[in-house]
This record gives C-alpha cells, sequence and structure tokens, in this order.
C-alpha cells in the first residue's frame, strides 16, 4: 500500500501541474521567452523530484512512527526503491 501511493501522488501532482500551466499560459509564456523544451522539462523534473523526496520522507516517517510497521531489510533499499517508484509516477504524469 506505501508504494502505492508513492506512485499516485506524483501521477496526480504532475498531471494537475501540467494542466494548471497550460491553463494560465505559462507553458507558452515560456517558449516565447525562449526556454528550451530541455530546460523546461529539466526544471519541472527537479521540481517534481524535491516534492517526490519530502513525500517519501514523510510517509517513511508515518509508517515506521506512526503505524510502528518495522521494515524487513535494507533502508536505502527501500528509500531507493520508494524514489524509482515516485519517479515511475511522475513520468506517467507528464
Amino acid at each position: 500500500m506505501y508504494f502505492r501511493i508513492l506512485f499516485f501522488f506524483p501521477v496526480a501532482s504532475s498531471g494537475l501541474n501540467v494542466i494548471a500551466e497550460k491553463r494560465l499560459g505559462t507553458l507558452d509564456r515560456s517558449k516565447v521567452a525562449g526556454v528550451t523544451t530541455v530546460e523546461f522539462m529539466a526544471a519541472y523534473t527537479t521540481v517534481q523530484f524535491f516534492v517526490l523526496s519530502i513525500q517519501a520522507i514523510i510517509a517513511f516517517g508515518v509508517l515506521i512512527l506512526g503505524f510502528g510497521i518495522e521494515i524487513q531489510g535494507s533502508y536505502i533499499l527501500s528509500s531507493a526503491m520508494a524514489l524509482l517508484i515516485g519517479v515511475a509516477g511522475i513520468s506517467i504524469g507528464t
């Protein structure tokens, strides 16, 4: 369930951000200002990864401290898997 949450939140947030930028016209303004697609996607991915990292930290905290669930195995590998699942969610949401 934990990984489903870490997958769904980036899908929803990145999808809503793209829709909001199209609706507000900031994407068109950025293109007119000379921002390339690569620069736009790099900035977008960096921001979404930062938000994903904070979500993963909070989710791990709630999982371990709030519910008292014990992680069997490496915390580093579990964190890496959570971040990779979140990156997959960001990719699908974009």
